[in-house]
């Protein structure tokens, strides 16, 4: 258990914030896919709602991450292309 808490801590070292807060936030998703093929219990239609309304979530964060990223390097870009004029 130590080790691989260990091993997992030092891999979310390695991945952008943004992408690592995603995996940790998506557990419900497999949580209740894990409930439905291995427990073969299924959820609730409020428990559907709930997880469309996570994962939709989860998906405009990381879309709004993205754009964020590409203007952060458009800016970047330009203002290196200004310092090499001068």
């Amino acid at each position: 258990g130590s080790i691989a808490h260990f091993f997992l801590n030092y891999a979310a070292k390695l991945v952008p914030a943004t992408l690592a807060g995603l995996l940790r936030s998506s557990d419900i998703f497999w949580a209740y896919l894990i409930e439905i093929f291995v427990l073969m219990e299924h959820p609730k239609k409020a428990t559907w709602w709930g997880v469309a309304l996570v994962c939709s979530s989860l998906v405009m964060v990381l879309v709004a991450s993205n754009e964020k990223s590409r203007n952060a390097l458009k800016s970047l870009g330009s203002v290196g292309n200004l310092t090499a004029v001068k």
